[in-house]
């Protein structure tokens, strides 16, 4: 039986009760999305022998069907007990509201409340419009609010992508919901610490799979709800669109000198990092809880 079920890990474990002529020398869990588990694929590997044996399950995906089966080895092969099933369990979840209609998934990660996708608004809080900029040459020269969708497609990547920003969209204050700002660069490193930096924290933050990524780490589980999407950018020399698929990076609301802010970024196997960026850039923002 499967206890301690958490959204990334659980316990489960067996009983040996023969060991055959030649004596088991491996013995533990295979587990699986898919029924009948083998151990070709994921299994733990817990001494060998008979009697009882304990096995942690760790890199699962939270809210998601699993199936076990105990497995031990002999000389004469690989034998498997009773397929066991569990679910792992779903993040906290909430959501939210901006003054443009948009609804938004939260997710509460250690002691900080985000936003689970990223800001879609084409308003400010105080219910005046931003400007959209479709062309290039205006996008690279202006040097006030601004926002855009990815290859000036709204239909294709408002939904699911969010909007692009400049930094002087961010740093009108009035972008987030009432109660909620864009995270400073001080939130993100949090979150960061939070998560164990670079690798750790794109194991834990990315969405799992291959619907929205081009390409996608095995290991990934999204464990911390953040689902990170690879939104692209919008580049500040020239305005072409880039990356979509690929990466994305959001604004930090925490200036970094005249030209640029911080930001932290996300690629394909790319670690999250911290970095910055030319405030004409075009990049997500995500918006945490005051």
């Amino acid at each position: 039986e499967t206890s301690l079920i958490t959204t990334v890990s659980a316990v489960s474990g067996g009983m040996v009760t023969s060991e055959g002529v030649d004596g088991v020398t491996a013995r533990g869990v295979s587990w699986g999305t898919n029924h009948n588990p083998t151990i070709d694929r994921d299994r733990t590997t817990d001494g060998l022998g008979s009697g009882a044996f304990f096995s942690n399950l760790e890199n699962l995906i939270p809210n998601t069907t699993y199936y076990v089966r105990a497995y031990a080895t002999n000389s004469a092969g690989t034998a498997y007990g009773t397929e066991q099933t569990f679910v792992t369990l779903d993040v906290t979840k909430g959501s939210l509201n901006d003054i443009d209609g948009n609804t938004y998934k939260t997710v509460v990660i250690g002691t900080q409340t985000w936003m689970a996708e990223n800001l879609k608004t084409a308003k400010f809080t105080d219910n005046t419009s931003l400007p959209l900029i479709s062309d290039n040459t205006e996008w690279i020269n202006l040097g006030s609010p601004g926002y855009c969708w990815y290859e000036n497609d709204a239909l294709a990547n408002k939904p699911t992508y969010g909007a692009l920003y400049n930094w002087y969209s961010v740093n009108t204050g009035k972008l987030c919901p009432t109660g909620w700002h864009v995270a400073t660069d001080e939130d993100w490193a949090v979150l960061s610490t939070f998560l164990g930096d670079g690798s750790a924290a794109e194991i834990k933050i990315k969405e799992v799979g291959t619907t929205h990524w081009i390409t996608n780490a095995f290991a990934i589980t999204n464990s911390s709800g953040f689902t990170a999407l690879p939104a692209g950018t919008r580049l500040a020399d020239d305005g072409t669109f880039y990356g979509i698929g690929e990466g994305t990076v959001w604004w930090s609301a925490t200036e970094n000198g005249a030209q640029y802010a911080f930001a932290r970024s996300l690629a394909t196997f790319g670690g999250f990092i911290s970095g910055y960026a030319d405030k004409h850039q075009g990049c997500s923002v995500r918006c945490i809880k005051d």
